[in-house]
């Protein structure tokens, strides 16, 4: 009986806790569905080096140890395939990647070289699974949701002492990959750390902490999609060593005004949609983006589009089309005058214009996107030229557009032309007053057009 409490003694003793400490080696572990666990994580022996699987669920701090050992025989912790809930692997040996929510800290053993699960997914985040509803399915995806999740909300990161691969410098609370400077994932009490070149997809999703007039370091190069979205962020200034900028990179934030660097070549679509932008500025060195003739716009130069624009932005005659989410929510822009050269108009690239006024589409515009003016609430003019296509909800909800004395005027004299809902009103309200030519006012009285206005007139 004795000789049994000591034994229970000794293995008590030689296992790691999770819950806070130094790592060191695990002694003894023992078997659970198939693993090796010590009743805080779950590990895989692979050759001459052991693999995290995954956690009980049970730890809110967990420490990655050195090594487990296994029959007098040391293994290298190297691996970290996935700190969710474990789930025994899939019919073809694969592990699941699992979420862990309880999980606020993480700290990272001196010999883990390697993050990264099965068939290229990312162990800190999942695709958000977003079923829109009534109005939502007329969003932006980046309205409703970041486009990757948190699988873990870590607070916290440390990487202990000795660690080729990773640190944490300067009390970041980021997990940065050394030898690429690439900050991994950023916890959500974090702080932009110095000294990196890389801000890997969603980082800094939902760090709220940051300082919101956040001065990004110099020798940063690449700032990946969504890395800063829905931040707080009020104002951000970018290195001139940047090259590169996401899609969506601050997307939902509060900036009120932006420069881009001379060496910045690719800028992704609404990397900065959804601020509160009155001002933009392109260095005039830049060759791939400009800010012509003091536009307040972000212009790519080669191909005229218009990739962003604010509340004060004058649209210059070159620009051939406008990119989605390009004005989105710009709450203060009144009048916008769209230049004949323009072709194409992105899906919400007005959406959420409350001040706007009036628009015509012109003539050479050939298609105007989903949901391109949803929700412009000012909005009591619109005209459309002929052969132009329209989007779902390209005018849904535009309350001015029901007022005595606002109109829609159409060019094209088919009713079937352009689908008519694209003007409803989600209470069931009908716009005021439908313009057509007159040879065609008999037509659109007999189609869907009637059930859309109050009353159609010909001009």
């Amino acid at each position: 009986m004795l000789l049994g409490v000591m034994t229970v003694f000794a293995l008590g003793s030689c296992m790691n806790d999770h819950s806070g400490g130094g790592g060191g080696y695990i002694s003894h572990p023992y078997m659970k569905d198939g693993y090796y666990t010590d009743g805080k994580l779950y590990y895989d022996i692979e050759q001459t080096a052991a693999s995290v699987v995954g956690t009980d669920g049970g730890a809110s701090e967990v420490v990655i140890p050195d090594a487990i050992e296994i029959n007098e025989v040391t293994y290298s912790l190297s691996r970290v395939k996935n700190l969710g809930i474990f789930k025994n692997p899939d019919d073809y040996g694969m592990y699941g990647v699992t979420a862990n929510t309880g999980l606020s800290s993480l700290q990272l053993g001196p010999n883990v070289t390697t993050i990264q699960a099965v068939v290229q997914k990312d162990i800190f985040y999942e695709v958000a699974e977003v079923t829109p509803t009534k109005e939502d399915v007329y969003l932006p995806s980046l309205a409703l949701c970041a486009p990757l999740k948190r699988r873990y909300p870590l607070q916290t990161i440390v990487v202990r002492g000795g660690n080729p691969a990773y640190d944490a410098r300067e009390g970041s609370n980021c997990l940065i990959h050394f030898a690429s400077g690439r900050v991994v994932v950023a916890g959500t009490d974090a702080k932009v750390p110095p000294a990196i070149k890389e801000i890997a997809p969603c980082a800094f999703v939902g760090c709220t902490s940051l300082d919101r007039n956040c001065k990004l370091p110099d020798g940063l190069v690449d700032i990946g999609y969504s890395a800063f979205q829905q931040c707080a962020l009020t104002n951000v200034t970018l290195p001139s060593s940047l090259q590169v900028i996401g899609n969506g990179a601050f997307f939902g934030n509060h900036l009120k005004e932006i420069t881009i660097p001379a060496d910045v070549y690719e800028i992704g679509f609404y990397a900065f949609a959804d601020n509160d932008l009155t001002s933009i500025n392109v260095d005039k060195d830049n060759e791939f983006f400009d800010s012509r003739k003091d536009c307040n716009a972000i212009i790519d130069t080669e191909s005229n589009l218009l990739l962003q624009g604010c509340d004060n932005t004058v649209i210059p005659d070159e620009v051939t089309a406008i990119s989605p989410c390009a004005f989105y929510n710009c709450t203060r822009l009144k009048t916008i005058s769209l230049p004949t050269s323009l072709v194409s108009i992105g899906d919400h690239a007005f959406m959420g214009c409350i001040s706007l006024e009036t628009v015509a589409i012109p003539e050479e515009t050939g298609s105007v996107g989903k949901a391109a003016f949803y929700g412009c609430k000012s909005l009591t003019q619109v005209e459309l030229p002929q052969g132009v296509t329209i989007g779902a909800g390209a005018f849904r909800n535009c309350d001015g557009l029901a007022q005595q004395g606002s109109y829609v005027k159409v060019a094209f004299d088919n009713p079937s032309a352009v689908d008519p809902s694209v003007f409803a009103f989600s209470d069931n309200k009908k716009a005021y007053q439908l313009q057509v030519p007159e040879d065609a006012l008999e037509r659109f009285y007999d189609s869907d057009w009637s059930k859309y206005f109050m009353s159609i007139t010909s001009y």
